[in-house]
């Protein structure tokens, strides 16, 4: 029962951001978001959802392609290392 009450409980918080991105920061004050971890601490506006804006999508790219060269050096690395093995 308390796990259904806190699934709808974050259904709503969910629902209240979405509402509060698209009418911008006025009506998500307006709708009173209370979720802490939906606030800045510092400014107390409601910090802006994870935006797919052209940015953040380039460093989230940036970021997997460091991860993807790590790997590949890493890789090499290894098999350098079975060759001088033998």
């Amino acid at each position: 029962m308390a796990d259904q009450r806190h699934r709808e409980r974050r259904r709503e918080d969910r629902r209240k951001i979405q509402l509060g991105v698209q009418d911008g920061w006025e009506g998500a004050e307006r709708r009173k978001i209370t979720d802490r971890r939906l606030i800045d601490p510092i400014s107390g506006k409601p910090k802006p959802a994870f935006d797919r804006s052209t940015a953040g999508l380039k460093k989230q790219r940036e970021i997997l392609r460091r991860q993807k060269e790590r790997k590949l050096s890493d890789h090499i690395k290894k098999q350098r290392s079975k060759k001088d093995m033998f």
